[in-house]
């Protein structure tokens, strides 16, 4: 089987079972998984591309912010319950316990090297979500605008 492929099954079935682990409601199970989707499957479109961690980890979050946004008027519920879930597959584990191994290993060239890359993962992740919540709300000002301006 393909290695994105099985790298997209394991995104959103770690997300599903994160999702269940905290009695996230069943209901939404779908939409939560979906959003998991669409965060790795950008990744690995921006990974493959510009081969940055940051800017994929940076567009998935925007991405997945947006969606999650969306799906919260949808679903008539908080836009986090499919938000944090579907960012966990961004989350960097292997960077982090990379890091941490080096800093215990005293190897700080290395734990310098990963906690970089941790770092930047982390940031993109975090600009991404407070960017992509931005594009949201300033699209549902324009869209109102324009609404209104139809209607009068």
């Amino acid at each position: 089987m393909d290695s994105n492929l099985i790298q997209i099954i394991t995104a959103v079935s770690g997300t599903v079972g994160f999702a269940i682990y905290f009695n996230v409601d069943k209901s939404k199970l779908i939409p939560i998984s979906f959003g998991a989707f669409i965060s790795w499957i950008m990744y690995l479109f921006v990974l493959n591309m510009s081969n940055s961690l940051f800017l994929a980890n940076f567009l998935s979050a925007i991405l997945v912010c947006i969606y999650s946004e969306i799906m919260a008027r949808v679903l008539k519920t908080p836009a986090n319950i499919c938000l944090i879930p579907s960012v966990v597959p961004l989350l960097p584990g292997s960077s982090f316990y990379y890091t941490m191994l080096a800093a215990i290993s005293m190897n700080m060239n290395v734990f310098r090297q990963k906690g970089m890359e941790t770092f930047m993962i982390i940031l993109g992740i975090s600009l991404g979500i407070v960017i992509g919540f931005f594009i949201f709300v300033q699209s549902l000002k324009v869209f109102h605008k324009i609404k209104s301006y139809n209607l009068s």
